[in-house]
């Protein structure tokens, strides 16, 4: 769980607000952010029963990394400065 929230966090943190803090935000429920885990959590378990001599942290860190971001490269939306 907690590799698929650090694929969110590092993804917002350093692409999406390139290091600044929005402090508006701060404490607030983010919908995408916990589709994108929960995505990220359901890679994880797929792979690690499907496939298990395979590692299923790195896919699942990418995943919920992608899915975070897709929906925003997807539509073409300028990144918060």
């Amino acid at each position: 769980v907690s590799v698929c929230c650090c694929g969110v966090l590092l993804a917002d943190h350093f692409i999406l607000c390139r290091r600044k803090l929005d402090s508006d935000g701060v404490g607030a429920f983010h919908v995408p952010g916990f589709i994108a885990g929960a995505c990220g959590i359901a890679a994880y378990q797929a792979l690690s029963r499907l496939a298990p001599t395979v590692g299923a942290t790195l896919p699942a860190f990418l995943v919920s990394a992608e899915v975070y971001l897709g929906p925003r490269s997807a539509r073409r939306m300028p990144l918060r400065r």
